[in-house]
């Protein structure tokens, strides 16, 4: 069911690539993007203090 979600959401998009975060240590959540096909290129956190770091994951839709 979480397949065929991510797939709907993506389906249609006209971007070259889309883009989203996910916590390092979200274990479950980082297999299944690496099994869709997402990609790590880098980690960000957010400039207020004490805030969780995250990695940005990238897929190519064309």
């Amino acid at each position: 069911m979480a397949t065929r979600l991510h797939d709907l959401l993506l389906e249609n998009r006209t971007e070259e690539r889309a883009t989203l975060t996910v916590q390092p240590a979200a274990g479950p959540a980082q297999h299944a993007y690496a099994n869709w096909g997402w990609q790590k290129v880098a980690q960000k956190r957010n400039p207020l203090p004490g805030s969780p770091i995250f990695d940005v994951l990238i897929k190519e839709l064309r």
